[in-house]
């Protein structure tokens, strides 16, 4: 390959590299019994993806009487809690819980962006604030 043409793929590599809008957020944070990480990415700056990942962390089978969990998520800035709702019985599922959902509004995530958790399950509850790690 002729050094010339290498160069131009490499400038309009870097020109591709630099229009795109890639955004990506993490926020964890842990209460006693659990642990919570939220991802928010985006490729286009545009329709942004949300992932929510609940971990319990002390032994799953704790959890193999458990009719119901519940995860009541906040997300700072916005008003709206959206709970979800997991039937469990028999099947404690690991104690690992995910939703994943997108969007077109997302552009309001910053560094300094706090979201709460709150968890019921058996009488109990928690809160855990997702705060970013960097």
């Amino acid at each position: 390959m002729k050094k010339g043409y290498f160069i131009f793929l490499l400038l309009i590599t870097l020109t591709l590299t630099a229009c795109m809008q890639y955004e990506s957020y993490i926020y964890e944070g842990e209460s006693k019994h659990w642990k919570g990480k939220y991802e928010v990415f985006s490729n286009d700056g545009e329709m942004y993806t949300y992932k929510l990942t609940l971990q319990y962390k002390r032994n799953a089978s704790e959890l193999a009487h458990t009719e119901k969990i519940t995860f009541s998520f906040k997300k700072s800035r916005q008003s709206a809690i959206e709970t979800m709702e997991y039937e469990i019985g028999d099947d404690p599922k690991k104690g690992a819980y995910m939703n994943v959902w997108s969007s077109s509004t997302g552009n309001w995530f910053t560094e300094e962006t706090i979201s709460t958790v709150t968890i019921e399950w058996d009488g109990l509850e928690e809160i855990i604030e997702l705060q970013n790690q960097d």
